[in-house]
Order: C-alpha cells, then sequence, then structure tokens
C-alpha cells in the first residue's frame, strides 16, 4: 500500500494543488488499499479452502471447511 501512495505522490500533489478537497484524495486512497485488502483476503481464503482438503489429516476436532476458523484467520490478517 505504502508503495502505491509513494508511486502517486505527484498525482496526489497535482491533485491538491488543483483544488481537490482532502477528503476526495483521501478516498481515492482508501479504495485503493480496499481493493488490495479484499483481493488478498479473497485469494487467502480460496488458497486456505482448496489446501485444506489436502491436510485434512493434520487438523485435529477441525474440518477444513469450518467457517468459524476462516473467518478468525481473516480478521486476524487485517
Amino acid at each position: 500500500m505504502a508503495f502505491g501512495v509513494a508511486q502517486r505522490t505527484r498525482e496526489i500533489g497535482i491533485r491538491l494543488a488543483m483544488g481537490a478537497q482532502r477528503s476526495s484524495v483521501l478516498r481515492l486512497v482508501a479504495r485503493q488499499s480496499m481493493v488490495l485488502l479484499l483481493a488478498g483476503l479473497t485469494a487467502g481464503l480460496l488458497t486456505a479452502a482448496a489446501l485444506g482438503r489436502f491436510v485434512s489429516w493434520m487438523l485435529f476436532s477441525v474440518s477444513p471447511s469450518d467457517a468459524s476458523v476462516y473467518a478468525f484467520a481473516a480478521a486476524a490478517t487485517i
């Protein structure tokens, strides 16, 4: 995220110089970060669901498709 903002520093500066509201620039950056967050969570959850089947023999008293485990893992990464 920091890399993306660093790349767009000039663009953000020009937007502010041209009279853009700080809130609109912040919304632009927040939208970009939410897209990255959702893409990462989606990819991670899909990968975990696929690999959970292969390592199910290592999971004790938890099924590979336990929604509460996925919800906890997703919340812990945020």
